[in-house]
C-alpha cells in the first residue's frame, strides 16, 4: 500500500472507528482504569515530520520500520539491546540486527554475538561467513563461550577462514572453561576421532561426560554407547542403559530408538515388545524416521500390538516419505501385492522406483516382477531380466531365484538349462528353501548339470530338514522307491 493511499484510508477510518469498534469500546466520560489502560495495545504515532521525504511508493510497514529504527536512537544501550532482543525472538531478523548492529559497535560483546550470527546464518540478511568471523572474534575475545566456540567451529570447518585445527582447538578450549556444553562435545569429537589431533580416548570421554551433565543430548549418547562398545569406558550395560535414557530425557531420538531396541532385544532392560513399539514411535515422533518404519513393523507383525496391517502401513509411509530407504521399499511392497492397503500398481511403481534409486536390492527384483508380471506397465521380459540380473549380481537370493525361473521355463528369452541351474544354485547356497529343491531336482534329472543321485539326495535332506513340504515330499518318494528297489532284490535271490 502506498503512503497517499494509506493517509486517505487512516482520515477514512477516523471517521467510522466508533462505529467499527462498538463491541469492546464504549465512551462513558469516567476516567479509564490504570488496569484498562496497561490492557490497550501500544499504538505509533506518526507525525508530519516521520513523513517528510517519503514518496508515493513508500510503504505503510517501511514507514513504521523507519520510524522504528528513529526512534531507536532515543533508548539506553540498555533498552535498545532488549528490543533487538525482541526483534529477534519473534523472527524479524532484519529489525534486530538494526538494534543489534550500533550496539556491536560500541563494543556490546552480546550484540557482537548476535551480529555475527546472523551473519553466519544468513538471518534477515545474505549469509556472510567472513563478516561473521570478524565479529565472532570480537565476541570471543570479551568471553562470551558461545561465540568462542562458533568461532572454533568455523575454523574447524574452514567456513569464512581457511582451516586451522590449532586455533579450532584453541578457541573450543577457551569456551570449554567458560563451561559451554557444545564446545565440549565439539573438543570431545575432535580428541575422541583423532582428526589432526593426537588421539586422547582420556580426554574425549571427560569431555563428553562435561557436556553430558550439563544436559547436552549428543554428548549423553555417546556416553552410552561408549559404555556399550567399550572404546572409551569399559563396557557396562548398566552404565548403557543409565545413560541411554538421560540422552533419550534430553531429546535425542536416537537414543530414545535405541531404549525400543533394547527392549526389544532384551539388552539390558526386560525384554518387552509393547514398551519397545512406544519407544520406537516416540523416536518417529522426535523426527527419527526409522522409529515409525520399525513402529509400524511391530504392527505388522503383531508385536507388542493386535496385528493390524492397515495402521502398519500408515506408519510405514510416514517413514518414507522422511525418506527412510526400508520404508521407501515397503510402502512400494504393500502398493503391490495389498498389504494393508488397496493394491495401486502406479504407486508401487513409484515408491519401488525411488527406493530402487538408492541400490535397494528388493526394490530392485519387485520393479522387475513389475515388468515381468505386466503389473500397471506393459509386460517386458526383456527388462524384468535386466532389474533380476542386476540385483542377482549383488547377491540378492529373490532375484537369483527368478533368474533361475525364468531360464527353466524359457518365458520371453531362449530356455537355458544351464544359466537356470546356475542361478538356482546361487540362491540355494544362500538358503532360499525353493531354489534347493530345484538343484536337487535338476541334480537327479542332469538338467544344466551332471547327473549326480548324491548331490540330489544332500540338498533334498536338507531342505526338507527346513521344512519344505515339496523336499519332504521328494525325500518320501526316494525312500518308497529304495524300498521298493530292496525289495525287489531281495525276491529275485
Amino acid at each position: 500500500m502506498g503512503l497517499k493511499s494509506f493517509l486517505f484510508l487512516t482520515s477514512a477510518m477516523l471517521l467510522t472507528v466508533v462505529h467499527a469498534n462498538e463491541p469492546t469500546v464504549e465512551i462513558t466520560g469516567e476516567r479509564i482504569s490504570k488496569e484498562e489502560l496497561e490492557a490497550l495495545e501500544p499504538v505509533t504515532v506518526i507525525s508530519a515530520e516521520d513523513i517528510e521525504g517519503a514518496d508515493g511508493s513508500t510503504t505503510v510497514a517501511e514507514l513504521l520500520k523507519n520510524i522504528t529504527l528513529k526512534h531507536a536512537f532515543s533508548l539506553t544501550d540498555e533498552e535498545q539491546y532488549d528490543k533487538g532482543y525482541e526483534f529477534y525472538q519473534n523472527d524479524d531478523y532484519f529489525m534486530a540486527y538494526s538494534f543489534f548492529y550500533p550496539l556491536a559497535e560500541k563494543g556490546d560483546s552480546y550484540a557482537q554475538f548476535y551480529v555475527a550470527y546472523m551473519n553466519d546464518m544468513g538471518l534477515g540478511r545474505e549469509a556472510n561467513k567472513v563478516e561473521a568471523i570478524r565479529w565472532y572474534k570480537k565476541s570471543a575475545d570479551q568471553g562470551i563461550a558461545t561465540a568462542q566456540n562458533n568461532l572454533g567451529n568455523m575454523y574447524h570447518h574452514g567456513e569464512g577462514v581457511a582451516q586451522n585445527l590449532e586455533k579450532a582447538v584453541h578457541w573450543y578450549s577457551e569456551a570449554v572453561l567458560n563451561g559451554n556444553a557444545q564446545a565440549q562435545f565439539n573438543l570431545g569429537q575432535l580428541y575422541d576421532s583423532g582428526e589432526q589431533v593426537e588421539q586422547d580416548y582420556f580426554r574425549a570421554a571427560e569431555l563428553y561426560k562435561m557436556a553430558a551433565v550439563q544436559g547436552h543430548a549428543d554428548a549423553a549418547y555417546y556416553m552410552a554407547l561408549s559404555y556399550k562398545e567399550g572404546d572409551l569406558f569399559e563396557k557396562d550395560v548398566n552404565q548403557y542403559v543409565n545413560w541411554l535414557f538421560r540422552a533419550a530425557d534430553y531429546g535425542q531420538m536416537e537414543a530414545m530408538y535405541d531404549v525400543g531396541l533394547a527392549y526389544f532385544e532384551g539388552n539390558g532392560l526386560p525384554q518387552n515388545d509393547e514398551k519397545a513399539s512406544q519407544w520406537f514411535l516416540k523416536s518417529g515422533e522426535s523426527g527419527f524416521a526409522q522409529g515409525f518404519y520399525s513402529h509400524g513393523w511391530m504392527l505388522s507383525n503383531g508385536r507388542g500390538h493386535e496385528e493390524d496391517s492397515a495402521l502398519a502401513h500408515s506408519f510405514f509411509l510416514k517413514s518414507a516419505e522422511q525418506e527412510y530407504l526400508e520404508a521407501m521399499y515397503q510402502v512400494g511392497a504393500n502398493y503391490l501385492y495389498g498389504y494393508g492397503i488397496t493394491p495401486d500398481f502406479s504407486q508401487a511403481y513409484s515408491w519401488l522406483s525411488k527406493a530402487a534409486e538408492q541400490e535397494h536390492l528388493d526394490a530392485i527384483t519387485e520393479l522387475g516382477n513389475i515388468y515381468h508380471q505386466g503389473a500397471g506397465v506393459p509386460a517386458n521380459i526383456s527388462k524384468a531380466r535386466e532389474l533380476w540380473l542386476k540385483a542377482a549380481t549383488k547377491d540378492n537370493v529373490y532375484a537369483q531365484y527368478n533368474l533361475g525361473s525364468l531360464y527353466e521355463k524359457g518365458f520371453g528369452i531362449p530356455q537355458n538349462f544351464k544359466e537356470s541351474f546356475k542361478w538356482y544354485l546361487k540362491a540355494a547356497e544362500q538358503g532360499e528353501l525353493d531354489a534347493q529343491v530345484k538343484v536337487a531336482k535338476m541334480y537327479r534329472a542332469g538338467l544344466g548339470v551332471e547327473r549326480d543321485l548324491e548331490k540330489y539326495r544332500s540338498w533334498i535332506l536338507e531342505a526338507a530338514a527346513r521344512g519344505s513340504a515339496d523336499a519332504k515330499e521328494e525325500e518320501r518318494s526316494w525312500e518308497e522307491k529304495e524300498a521298493d528297489n530292496k525289495g525287489s532284490q531281495s525276491s529275485n535271490r
